[in-house]
């Protein structure tokens, strides 16, 4: 039997509360004592259940937990407050690296909790709970994007700049026999031209360390956001910032991320997302109405969220109808859209 303890001190509040209570099958037996000199006048507690566990399936075979997406740093997996496993095949809370890149963990059946070891940010001991193993089958938790640009973001700002860390993202894996090709990402985040070699790099396989024949760099094609001022007052100039947006566009490398917002009085995000179809759907532009710069600028940056060395290019010949009165402008402000491009740190070259 295991025993799980709490200790409150009532010199700041005389409510708690507990969320991490021992889980799973079986009773639970309460006990509650105080010191002598502190014996409350009225005691009372409501245990409330919020919602149903996650259903798992016994039996002796170990299962398995697959975790996709870990921001940074590593991932491990602890049992339930209160709760202890073994198995006869022994098992680890710290799981293997998949060649796709995610953690793969052999565990008993139960429900676990995947903790995120990275404590840079101040993130410590970040936790998803009560994630359900089935013996012999597989679970699959996928960590959201959003987690990897608000550790990027809060690791920035908040660690000290010995602490400040990367990542390597594994892209693809190919395994051609006596050999294995690997493309990475490798991510800095104080921008610095970090390149693996022979020599800095170690690459394991089952706890062993592997030859490295080679290493070459590829240049991450770029993530484009063109904002295209089509308003009224573009209209004699219209066709000739179309053509310069078409020859800016074709000069772009391939594979480059690129989609176009045309805005007037109103956002639009034209069709498209490679060169080609970009520059097809840029005929398509009409100049027409009032100037909402700054809600398009905004847009632009939305969908350069998690892209790869993202840029956003405004093409515009003047203000926001809202500041010269010209038509209905934007909802947003110009402070909101400086606030957002410095939060973003997306470089946002402008042509007039």
């Amino acid at each position: 039997m295991s025993v799980t303890s709490y200790n409150f001190s009532s010199e700041k509040t005389t409510e708690f509360i507990i969320d991490d209570l021992p889980q799973g099958e079986g009773s639970l037996t309460w006990e509650f004592s105080w010191e002598i000199d502190s014996k409350p006048t009225e005691f009372s507690f409501l245990l409330e259940e919020l919602q149903e566990l996650p259903p798992v399936k016994q039996g002796d075979e170990l299962g398995a937990l697959k975790v996709c997406g870990v921001p940074f740093g590593s991932a491990i997996v602890e049992p339930q407050k209160g709760v202890e496993f073994t198995h006869a095949d022994g098992f680890s809370l710290e799981g293997d690296i998949t060649p796709e890149g995610d953690t793969l963990f052999w565990l008993p059946a139960g429900l676990w909790n995947v903790v995120l070891t990275e404590t840079s940010a101040g993130l410590v001991n970040s936790k998803t709970r009560f994630v359900p193993v089935s013996t012999g089958e597989t679970t699959i938790l996928t960590l959201p994007n959003s987690l990897k640009s608000a550790y990027s973001n809060l690791n920035n700002i908040f660690a000290d700049p010995e602490d400040i860390t990367g990542s390597i993202e594994i892209l693809e894996a190919k395994d051609s026999g006596n050999q294995a090709t690997i493309s990475m990402l490798v991510n800095d985040p104080q921008k610095r031209d970090v390149f693996p070699t022979k020599e800095n790099t170690v690459i394991t396989e089952g706890g062993k360390q592997v030859e490295i024949t080679n290493i070459t760099r590829q240049v991450t094609p770029p993530s484009i956001v063109l904002v295209l001022d089509s308003s009224g007052s573009m209209k004699k100039e219209m066709t000739a910032t179309i053509e310069a947006a078409k020859k800016f566009v074709t000069g772009l490398p391939d594979k480059t991320f690129i989609r176009v917002i045309d805005f007037d009085s109103s956002v639009k995000v034209l069709k498209g997302e490679t060169k080609e179809a970009v520059v097809n759907s840029l005929s398509s532009v009409k100049a027409e109405g009032s100037t909402v710069l700054f809600d398009a600028t905004l847009e632009g940056l939305r969908l350069l969220e998690n892209k790869d060395r993202p840029a956003l290019v405004v093409f515009a010949d003047g203000a926001d109808s809202s500041l010269d009165g010209q038509g209905v402008g934007s909802k947003a402000s110009k402070e909101d859209v400086l606030e957002a491009i410095r939060e973003a740190q997306i470089p946002v070259p402008n042509f007039w």
